[in-house]
């Protein structure tokens, strides 16, 4: 990897680990050059400003999902397995994004938050919805079930229970409101065989998680 290759991707990593934890407005570039090792001036070679670093490091971190995405969706396991991949793919990085985060980038950074937003529609879903169409080929759902109303489901769920708010009403951390959101929908999906399949393997799973 080139050197600047190599140093833009320091960047990025930290930028998105730090945005993680603390949201946009409490990351501030000097603080970044200091942990990195570099001068300010050394960042503003490879970003023109906070703006544009941050929107780069939400790209390169839903770049990253969407390839170990990809990996899980495009391999040769049964539906089973690839939801269970997906479930816990999606709590391992939910599990790293805090409240707090979330709140400070709706709130000081809503441009930000709608590209995350767009992301997750645009890429990460298109994915499901391919995912989907092959648990009907492989006949893991019931034949009255419609794939797109419950990929439709599934996005309005999301939108619905997996914000802050709902984490402060329910008092539970995103990846159970996820996990809950996954068991409720695919409980009514699944034929009896597939559930059993699917369940006994994610809760075994979110056991080995906790």
């Amino acid at each position: 990897m080139a050197v600047d290759d190599e140093m833009k991707l320091r960047i990025l990593t930290l930028t998105r680990d730090r945005m993680m934890q603390a949201g946009y407005s409490k990351v501030t570039l000097d603080e970044l050059a200091e942990e990195l090792g570099i001068s300010k001036k050394t960042l503003y070679k490879y970003f023109s400003g906070k703006e544009e670093l941050a929107l780069e490091a939400v790209r390169f971190n839903v770049r990253e999902i969407e390839s170990a995405f990809n990996n899980i969706a495009d391999s040769a396991l049964p539906f089973s397995e690839k939801i269970n991949g997906m479930m816990q793919l999606i709590r391992a990085r939910i599990g790293r994004v805090s409240t707090v985060a979330i709140q400070d980038m709706r709130r000081h950074a809503p441009q930000l938050w709608a590209e995350i937003e767009r992301m997750r529609r645009e890429r990460i879903l298109k994915k499901l919805e391919i995912m989907i169409r092959q648990a009907r080929e492989e006949r893991v759902f019931r034949p009255d079930v419609d794939e797109r109303v419950l990929v439709r489901m599934m996005l309005a769920s999301v939108d619905a229970v997996a914000n802050p708010a709902a984490q402060e009403e329910l008092s539970l951390p995103m990846q159970d409101i996820m996990q809950a959101i996954f068991h409720i929908l695919f409980d009514g999906a699944l034929t009896d065989e597939a559930r059993m399949q699917t369940f006994a393997r994610s809760d075994a799973g979110h056991r080995h998680h906790q």
